[in-house]
């Protein structure tokens, strides 16, 4: 797979179980999102939109904040997706990632997120 800088934006009611590659599906009935890993490793992101994790912002475009950090994947990807375009974290944010999810207020996400990757492979 290749690296993608901007994903095509399509609103769903379920999420799929074989995303394509470059594709951001938003599911508003679960506040979850869902892509591939944008640097083409493959892995499957899930995005669980609440006010003390993740939040997006539709204006004809998405953007989802703060950033996503794949910090348990090999590939250890970091970036923003804003205005539906992809904006890459250089610097390593491996060690204030750790730190926040162990003072995290919703420790049990963690758990659940693993828990949707299983289900949904």
């Amino acid at each position: 797979m290749n690296r993608i800088e901007k994903f095509r934006v399509k609103f769903v009611e379920e999420l799929p179980y074989e995303p394509e590659n470059g594709t951001l599906y938003i599911s508003m009935e679960h506040c979850m999102a869902l892509h591939l890993c944008p640097c083409g490793c493959g892995h499957k992101i899930y995005i669980q939109f609440h006010p003390s994790l993740w939040k997006m912002k539709y204006d004809g475009h998405v953007s989802i904040y703060p950033s996503i950090g794949n910090f348990d994947l090999p590939c250890r990807s970091h970036y923003f997706i804003t205005s539906d375009t992809v904006e890459w974290v250089i610097d390593d944010m491996t060690d204030k990632a750790k730190h926040k999810r162990q003072r995290c207020k919703w420790p049990h996400f963690f758990s659940v997120s693993r828990g949707l990757k299983k289900l949904f492979k």
